[in-house]
């Protein structure tokens, strides 16, 4: 795996779903980040440390919900 291209894909994602925070309802922005973090573990084979990555980033979005 490129884990470089990785951590690229990676930033890209997190600034497209701070971006997406402004303009979408909750519902559907939920529905991006996790319909987003699934096309690029696919793009990553869903490899092991990809997985991680997202998961860990999708708990604290969630958390930091919560506390809103």
């Amino acid at each position: 795996m490129d884990v470089k291209a990785f951590y690229k894909d990676l930033a890209e994602w997190v600034l497209s779903i701070n971006q997406q925070s402004q303009t979408l309802g909750p519902t559907e922005y939920w529905e991006y980040i996790l319909n987003t973090a699934g096309e690029l573990s696919k793009k990553y084979n869903e490899r092991p440390l990809v997985k991680a990555v997202l998961h860990a980033h999708i708990d604290y979005l969630e958390q930091a919900w919560k506390e809103q």
